[in-house]
């Protein structure tokens, strides 16, 4: 059924192709040649932003302003909120800081964190993407449970993570090729992924794969909606320029490699008859909150990424910031309060699912949580700190503490170039 049924736009190389790796790899290698043109065109850049961002003030002024003023009255006082609101709305001050100026991610990352908050996690927990670790660490810091391991395919993120005590190991893997046994965890977490990947299936059957039986797999997708609701798209439709909209919608799918979903439908499709069953499938982030992030989205020239540091300078001058964050904090709270009211069925933005592995017999298994070839999946031993795979005797090497299991390392050219440049660089505090 699920082959008959047109559930995804957009299309992705496979992941040693993508396009991630080319323009990060290609960077390295022309900043490594030429440093003092990248000194200079960094300098540049920031002259530039700091120009452009104080030209954009006055409109994000403007239109936070105009927005704050229809919706104070619509803001409600009342307490009565769903579990999951009254996380959001305790979290999102610790988004709002990342992002000044914007309303996009302080919502739907805030609403992520209070869906989480109603599950049961249950260790040993394996996070695939754990980026910098911020998300997971608001996520783990009231449940007052540790991530047993957190996973990236990003060097850079992962030592932004290493700071965060509520993760045991951190490893570099890819999500279509896990490096770890059968039944090793009781719960797998991804956030903000997925819609990158190449396959969604082949990341499910080695999500399957990796679980224990009973055990869940948390995460977060993309629907159309993403694409579909942003300010530019509904205006061009608005003025019956569907066409223009169209073509616009598959140039930022390219632009930024997402795979989106047109229906929640899928993930009921893709487990049937399988060992994974759908607990919750629940769309969220409606499309008026969509649009109205889109706007500041654009003003800031970013689509989800913190706000640059061009304009976090000029909101350095004290009651330029406090005007600002007033007016964008009411359109949170507003987003946020409102959300159950907004959202409609396939409408959201956002799909925030729950799988479960039935119940069965489980595997004599090994509890030690132990690497194995992402490959042929064999063991792997230790030896001259790097793990060699003692079936196909590939070698991984590990960086600061951090193996890195990647099984097409080897054709990725100017990585090793790309992992010194990084070792190098100032560490951020946020990435994604």
């Amino acid at each position: 059924m699920l082959e008959s049924k047109n559930y995804e736009i957009g299309n992705l190389p496979d992941k040693k192709d993508n396009r991630y790796w080319k323009i990060k790899l290609r960077k390295i290698n022309i900043f490594s040649r030429y440093k003092k043109i990248g000194i200079v065109f960094c300098f540049i850049k920031k002259i530039i932003g700091i120009v452009l961002f104080f030209i954009l003030l006055m409109p994000i002024i403007i239109i936070a302003s105009i927005i704050s003023f229809l919706v104070r009255n619509k803001i409600q006082s009342k307490t009565e909120h769903s579990k999951e609101i009254k996380k959001a709305l305790r979290i999102c001050k610790f988004f709002f800081n990342v992002y000044p100026t914007r309303t996009y991610s302080s919502v739907s990352k805030s609403l992520e964190v209070g869906f989480f908050e109603l599950c049961d996690l249950k260790s040993p927990i394996l996070e695939i993407a754990v980026g910098d670790g911020y998300l997971s660490s608001l996520i783990f810091k009231d449940k007052k449970c540790f991530l047993d391991v957190g996973g990236d395919m990003i060097y850079e993120t992962i030592l932004s993570a290493k700071k965060y005590s509520h993760i045991k190991k951190l490893v570099i893997f890819d999500a279509e090729s896990l490096p770890f046994l059968d039944e090793s965890f009781n719960t797998v977490v991804m956030n903000n992924l997925i819609h990158h990947l190449p396959s969604r299936k082949k990341a499910l059957n080695e999500v399957e794969r990796v679980l224990r039986p009973g055990g869940q797999f948390i995460f977060i997708d993309n629907l159309s909606g993403w694409i579909n609701y942003t300010f530019d798209s509904r205006l061009l439709r608005f003025l019956h320029l569907g066409f223009i909209a169209k073509k616009l919608e598959t140039f930022k799918l390219r632009l930024f490699a997402q795979k989106l979903l047109t229906s929640s439908e899928y993930w009921n499709d893709l487990v049937s008859g399988s060992q994974m069953e759908v607990l919750i499938n629940k769309d969220f982030m409606s499309k008026r909150a969509m649009t109205i992030s889109s706007i500041f989205e654009y003003l800031n020239l970013l689509q989800g990424q913190p706000t640059r540091e061009s304009m976090k300078l000029l909101l350095k001058i004290n009651f330029l910031r406090k005007f600002i964050d007033k007016r964008i904090n009411n359109i949170i709270r507003y987003l946020i309060i409102n959300e159950s009211e907004l959202i409609k069925k396939g409408d959201g933005a956002f799909l925030f699912v729950v799988l479960k592995k039935k119940d069965g017999k489980q595997k004599n298994r090994d509890d030690r949580l132990k690497y194995i070839c992402p490959g042929c999946k064999s063991d792997l031993l230790f030896k001259n700190n790097k793990l060699i795979c003692k079936k196909c005797e590939k070698i991984y090497i590990i960086r600061n503490g951090i193996p890195i299991l990647l099984s097409y390392k080897d054709d990725l050219i100017n990585f090793d170039k790309y992992l010194d440049t990084s070792d190098k660089k100032k560490i951020k505090d946020y990435i994604t």
